[in-house]
């Protein structure tokens, strides 16, 4: 009877041990959001090598407000794991609680992110190219951006119809980024991490 248990306590064990750094491993993380096409996690691109991973206390990140916004139904209450919601029913987004967001994809010419945005009444079939436009704006460096005004739409039954667009960030370091959607902007700093 001591040897199966001994069988069963061995293998348990050497399940906890960690792989070695040649093995593979994958990680899924909650939340996490696709990589945009083309662009793929590497090395930390050489121009951002110096930049810290978590926004120093120079860039004034957006935080989570002491009264949070919540979307009107039919929308979710919560946005993905580790982010909230941020803005008014006229435009709002989901952000990191940390202020940050890392292991962007990115190549030689920058960093990507699926920028998502949301407004009250906003119906993804009757706008299949919503009349988003956004800005990015590096606060920490002199960065020449363009407007990004290629969006797109989508669903899903928990955040419902949501606009969407490709953010570009030719580095890493202090953005602030706004949306506009008609005559309503919203605007926010996040931490592009190397």
């Amino acid at each position: 009877m001591a040897r199966p248990t001994l069988l069963i306590l061995t293998l348990l064990l050497a399940a906890c041990v960690p792989q070695s750094a040649g093995s593979a491993a994958s990680v899924t993380h909650i939340g996490e959001r696709p990589a945009l096409a083309g662009k793929q996690p590497a090395a930390v691109l050489p121009a951002d090598a110096g930049l810290p991973v978590l926004p120093p206390a120079s860039c004034p990140v957006t935080r989570e407000p002491d009264t949070l916004f919540v979307p009107p139904a039919p929308y979710s209450r919560y946005p993905y794991p580790g982010e909230f919601w941020y803005g008014s029913p006229a435009l709002w987004t989901a952000l990191p609680g940390n202020g940050a967001w890392s292991a962007l994809p990115h190549d030689e010419s920058g960093y990507s992110q699926k920028l998502f945005w949301w407004r009250d009444g906003y119906d993804w079939q009757a706008e299949p190219k919503p009349a988003l436009m956004v800005t990015t704006l590096r606060l920490d460096a002199q960065v020449a951006t363009q407007p990004q005004t290629d969006a797109t739409n989508g669903w899903n039954a928990d955040t419902q119809s949501f606009m969407l667009i490709g953010g570009d960030f030719p580095t890493a370091g202090c953005w602030q980024v706004t949306g506009r959607y008609g005559n309503d902007e919203l605007s926010y700093v996040v931490w592009i991490s190397p």
